[in-house]
């Protein structure tokens, strides 16, 4: 059995099959898809490799035993080859229709594409919808985000083989823990005004918790201005694979636990426990040597998670008097 890998070596791992995804296009791409999945499923998945004239069927490699074909598209720039990349996932859907379904009847159709973590497009999101209701056939869209979640099910032995390189040891490199954190901040940062809409109108359940931990007018502000952008955090998300996610809020309700720890249950007459938990937790999730204009992108983090109610107790019962 492989030894299981440390946070940090999972984090390292990330990053290197993240840049393996930006670098490759073409058959290097569906080398590694065929890598990632030959891992995951051993014999069970069978890569499929053009034969002159015949070519492949449509059919990049498969799944006999479950009927699952995947066709695998990895354009050099993803945004130019949409109308491609739409046309070629119904074309090859028929190729595998007629030349392998009676080999292994067709219940699944995965179209890899590698979308370098833009996000699956819309028209691209349609052609299978499409294609599912036409054909009665699951159909989905498998994007890099996809393909990082194979990857990071592996145990360290499968990842290594993927990557063809041992995994570094990260435990002594300084800033690891804030890797997906500054991640998402980045990309909240850098994103187009108007890209994602802001949330206007009254925040019900927002002010209820406000009230419910009795938190300070000024940070429920904070919460306020940050929930309102909070769909740039879910947006990127949905961008990323699983593990991403589940990184972030693991270390944003560390860090809240490790703020509640260390505050004292006992406070002055003057100053509000939860005020200082939550001026600590800020402090603890913002960037080390980050400047003002972060602290927005910092914001909409915590309110994320507030509304998520994974930090915060949504069943507290502070004071209310202070909260606008």
């Amino acid at each position: 059995m492989s030894p299981p890998l440390s946070r940090e070596e999972r984090w390292i791992a990330r990053i290197t099959f993240q840049n393996r995804i930006f670098r490759v296009s073409g058959t290097a791409f569906q080398k590694l898809v065929w890598d990632v999945m030959r891992q995951k499923h051993g014999d069970e998945f069978v890569p499929v490799r053009p034969q002159g004239r015949l070519g492949d069927g449509g059919n990049d490699g498969y799944l006999p035993a479950d009927g699952h074909y995947f066709q695998i598209y990895g354009p050099e720039t993803p945004s130019e080859k949409v109308e491609i990349a739409c046309k070629k996932l119904s074309d090859d859907f028929d190729k595998i229709l007629e030349k392998w379904n009676q080999k292994s009847k067709i219940k699944k159709y995965s179209f890899v594409f590698n979308d370098k973590y833009e996000g699956v497009y819309l028209t691209i999101e349609e052609a299978i919808s499409d294609l599912e209701e036409a054909k009665g056939v699951i159909c989905r869209a498998f994007s890099a985000g996809n393909l990082e979640d194979e990857f990071m099910s592996l145990d360290s032995t499968g990842m290594e083989a993927v990557l063809d390189s041992p995994i570094v040891d990260g435990r002594h490199i300084r800033g690891l823990e804030f890797g997906a954190v500054n991640e998402v901040i980045q990309f909240v940062m850098e994103i187009p005004a108007g890209d994602i809409e802001t949330r206007f109108g009254e925040l019900p359940e927002v002010d209820e918790k406000v009230k419910l931990n009795g938190i300070a007018s000024a940070w429920a502000d904070l919460i306020r201005a940050g929930a309102r952008q909070s769909g740039h955090i879910e947006a990127y998300f949905k961008k990323n694979s699983m593990f991403l996610r589940k990184t972030v809020r693991d270390h944003v309700v560390g860090a809240y636990n490790e703020s509640q720890a260390v505050i004292p249950e006992t406070t002055p007459a003057d100053v509000r426990r939860v005020d200082l938990v939550f001026s600590d937790f800020r402090q603890r999730i913002t960037p080390p040597g980050a400047k003002v204009s972060v602290l927005g992108a910092v914001d909409s983090l915590i309110s994320y998670y507030f509304e998520a109610c994974d930090i915060f107790d949504p069943f507290a019962n502070g004071d209310s008097d202070v909260v606008a």
